[in-house]
């Protein structure tokens, strides 16, 4: 029991943790550093020759095979820019975070902790290999930081030759992966290794800094840090890719869009995996009900789905706007002239409305008389059976004490709508009262949320259902649209 509590605990601070740690990493994505802008804003050239130190240059040329690029435990690899060694071994896994879970033996580049792994050890490490030094043409560059966009290529294993260190470790080819076979009958410990490198291309286009005579990296946009590694975010603009300089840029600018597409649909998938966690830590104990359990474990699974594309569909909308602002100031101008627009069309109603008000009230209305005219209306609408119930009481009672009337105000005026309801020669229709409420809440310029379930509350009492009050607040507003455009036309009357 003591473990279970613990586990709990453990699950409910890993799941926001994880949801605060990926924040964060999708924010820098959207706002990384843009090497393709930063290659297309590079000066093309053709010749060295009067190209000043310093300058950010794009270069195309041939490429020549060169030497060998020297591996570790295989000979050499002929052919190609850069070579990545890939290494995994056999061993316990355990799919997630709570100790309730099975192991699982699956291909992991690293021994997970656990007493199922003890005594197993990995010899073979993964690693990246580069040349001493590349050229494009007649540019020798350098190969410290550069970075490469071209896709990768497996390398057969029967294509190399195991060095000493190889042949130490027990490493057979195989169609894929060179294989290092432990002893364990279930495989545990076995250990593989694939090698994968692009090829130099015949012709390629170098995007970086000229200086002292060689390509060197321009480091003025240089990210440092574990988000950045993450993210493969080094803000260098150093790099060699296969084509002509319009080629090689469509390829940069579609690794970079792939990139940041993997991250958000990664980064995503953390939130919404640290929501799950949350939110099964908190139901766990209902799992084992029956009926209820599934419908649980659906929901808070359902529950972290929505919220986790939420918070993360926000942070990545921000941080896009932050990194564009461009379109944040267009964006941002388009909303405040929205809002003005609005409100000056909101004034202009306002005092249509107004004007009909005093038409028919013979003088202009304070906002005092407004509301006690509205309450009136109200009032007369409860009335219609000619008395008051509990529920109609207490609606007027709410209202009454929303706009800080005392008992006394209240009371005289309940007494004036009984009078004015006693002696009209006629008594208008309910809509007409329903009509005179919604234009008079409207007088002021906004019609409150209080008001209109205020307005609902009485008028279903009467057998307004909630289209027929949205029919009459939309007929009242086009009333004073009609009402303001006739005024426009005829400004002297």
């Amino acid at each position: 029991m003591a473990h279970t509590q613990e586990d709990r605990w453990a699950m409910m601070l890993m799941g926001p943790a994880l949801v605060l740690l990926t924040l964060p990493v999708l924010w820098q994505n959207e706002t990384r550093f843009d090497y393709y802008r930063a290659a297309a804003a590079t000066q093309a050239v053709d010749s060295l020759d009067d190209v000043a130190a310093g300058t950010l240059i794009s270069l195309t040329g041939p490429m020549e095979s060169g030497s060998a690029i020297p591996g570790e435990y295989v000979e050499a690899f002929p052919g190609f820019l850069t070579v990545n060694r890939e290494a995994e071994i056999y061993s316990w896994y355990q799919p997630d975070f709570s100790r309730n879970t099975h192991y699982e033996m699956k291909w992991k580049s690293s021994v997970q902790n656990s007493a199922d792994n003890a005594g197993v050890k990995q010899e073979c490490k993964s690693k990246s290999f580069y040349r001493a030094e590349y050229q494009v043409g007649e540019l020798p560059i350098q190969t410290s930081l550069i970075e490469f966009f071209d896709d990768y290529d497996t390398i057969a294993p029967k294509t190399l030759r195991l060095k000493p260190t190889g042949m130490q470790l027990h490493l057979k080819p195989g169609s894929e992966y060179f294989h290092l076979t432990k002893k364990a009958s279930d495989g545990l410990g076995d250990e593989r290794v694939r090698y994968t490198g692009i090829p130099v291309p015949r012709v390629a286009t170098y995007f970086g800094k000229y200086e002292s005579g060689h390509g060197v990296a321009d480091q003025s946009h240089h990210q440092s840090g574990i988000v950045y590694q993450m993210i493969q975010d080094s803000g260098n603009l150093h790099c060699i890719v296969a084509g002509d300089r319009p080629a090689a840029l469509a390829k940069i600018k579609s690794h970079l869009q792939q990139l940041k597409w993997i991250i958000r649909g990664l980064g995503t998938a953390s939130i919404i995996t640290g929501f799950v966690i949350l939110f099964s830590s908190i139901t766990g104990f209902m799992y084992h009900l029956p009926l209820i359990g599934p419908l649980a474990g659906w929901g808070s699974f359902l529950a972290a789905v929505i919220i986790g594309l939420t918070v993360a569909i926000l942070n990545i909308a921000a941080a896009y706007l932050v990194a564009h602002p461009l379109l944040l100031a267009i964006i941002a101008t388009g909303l405040v002239a929205t809002i003005y627009l609005m409100r000056k069309r909101g004034k202009a109603s306002q005092q249509t409305l107004r004007r009909d008000l005093i038409q028919r009230y013979g003088h202009s209305l304070g906002t005092d008389e407004l509301k006690e005219l509205e309450f009136l209306e109200l009032a007369q609408m409860a009335m219609s059976d000619a008395q008051l119930d509990d529920n109609e009481t207490k609606i007027l009672q709410k209202w009454a004490k929303k706009h800080r009337w005392d008992q006394a105000k209240y009371d005289a005026m309940i007494a004036r709508a009984r009078s004015e309801r006693a002696s009209s020669d006629s008594v208008p229709a309910d809509d007409e009262h329903l009509r005179n409420v919604v234009r008079l809440a409207m007088a002021d310029g906004t019609l409150t949320g209080y008001e209109i379930r205020t307005i609902r509350a009485v008028s279903k009492r009467l057998g307004f259902d909630d289209t027929t009050i949205r029919e009459m607040i939309d007929r009242v507003r086009r009333d004073i649209a009609r009402n303001r455009a006739e005024a426009q036309s005829h400004p002297t009357q």
